[in-house]
């Protein structure tokens, strides 16, 4: 009798969510050096701008970093594990998936995976940072007709 295997881990790429956040924060600085009372670039405080974008990109990264260590997507012969909207982590069983759907959150895109028997949805980011590896995974357990796998190549 062999024991099962293992379950692959899949972690996010780093990139995309730090650039979506990036863009997001310079946005919002744009938007405050364009609503400055005076309408004169000699009145927005650049040094303190500066520290402050430092300062959210520090706290960016800290952020995303942990995201990516610890919001991960397993793969394995019982099923799909993954975290809801929450961060909780369920497993769905391969077979017991039968609702997939794409999303996109500001640029960042998502699986939204669901199934008949329970109102929890997962969310499988589509950013990972071993996509060639994870496609191979999901179409060895599941096969290439599973939902997830088609909306996975797309």
């Amino acid at each position: 009798m062999t024991a099962p295997a293992k379950p692959k881990t899949f972690r996010s790429a780093f990139l995309p969510p730090f650039l979506v956040t990036l863009g997001i924060g310079i946005l919002v600085a744009v938007v405050y050096m364009a609503n400055n009372e005076s309408r004169s670039p000699y009145a927005v405080n650049w040094v303190r701008l500066g520290y402050h974008m430092i300062e959210f990109i520090c706290f960016l990264t800290f952020w995303i970093v942990f995201g990516v260590i610890f919001f991960t997507v397993q793969v394995s012969e019982a099923g799909l594990r993954s975290y809801n909207i929450g961060g909780a982590y369920y497993t769905f069983a391969w077979e017991e998936i039968d609702r997939v759907e794409p999303f996109n959150l500001l640029g960042l895109r998502y699986l939204l995976v669901g199934n008949h028997a329970t109102s929890v949805t997962l969310w499988v980011p589509l950013y990972l940072s071993d996509k060639r590896g994870f496609k191979e995974e999901i179409t060895r357990l599941a096969g290439a007709n599973h939902p997830f796998v088609q909306a996975w190549n797309g």
